[in-house]
């Protein structure tokens, strides 16, 4: 089986593997794939899709860090840091509908 493993332009990185080599359906393997993958550590990133760059992805897991544990942060620590996604959100919904 081959593989390519392309470097990120950040942090994460993107992973392409030859399916026809297996010999096998490719959406078989896909959703065996997706079945291994949900077995490790860190889990998936919910709402991830192939098209993310590294600012959506940590601006989807710092939002989601915020939104799942409330109760690790005072009330004004999670007012700030929200306060600070709001400009990456903008500036990834921007990007995403062609305004500069």
């Amino acid at each position: 089986m081959s593989g390519k493993l392309q470097p990120s332009r950040g942090r994460y990185g993107v992973l392409r593997i030859a399916l026809n080599p297996l010999d096998k359906d490719p959406f078989l393997v896909a959703d065996a794939a997706a079945v291994l993958r949900a077995r490790v550590s860190p889990p998936p990133v919910a709402g991830w899709h192939p098209g993310m760059d590294d600012e959506s992805i940590d601006v989807l897991l710092e939002s989601a860090y915020l939104t799942d544990n409330p109760d690790r942060l005072s009330p004004e620590q999670v007012l700030s840091r929200l306060e600070a996604l709001a400009p990456r959100m903008k500036k990834i919904t921007d990007r995403l509908l062609g305004i500069r």
